[in-house]
């Protein structure tokens, strides 16, 4: 699993060499890459969708450039709740073809 930080705003965003993902049962020691910060997502592997997407604790979340993965928004999840496997793979379908920033909402 992986998760984005934020980084305060006192703090300048470092380089786009540094990884901001950060990958969940490593040895602990992350090297250069960003370890603080509040967590905004998480990329989750979706067996329900065969698919990674990211789960948005924030709504103004913007994954990678190019990156092409859902994005799913916390304040989603009490209406996705109900829905069928496959009524939720069509909601992933119309999240990719919309983009970042589409949200469900009936």
């Amino acid at each position: 699993m992986a998760y984005k930080v934020e980084f305060p705003p006192d703090i300048e965003k470092p380089s786009s060499s540094v990884s901001l993902l950060i990958k969940t049962g490593d040895s602990g020691d992350c090297g250069d890459r960003v370890t603080e910060g509040p967590i905004v997502a998480v990329k989750i592997a979706s067996t329900v969708l065969s698919a990674d997407i990211w789960l948005a604790f924030r709504d103004d979340f913007q994954p990678e450039e190019g990156e092409p993965l859902a994005v799913f928004y916390v304040h989603e999840l009490s209406f996705l709740s109900d829905k069928t496997t496959e009524q939720l793979r069509e909601i992933h379908k119309v999240k990719l073809a919309f983009g970042t920033g589409s949200r469900v909402r009936q």
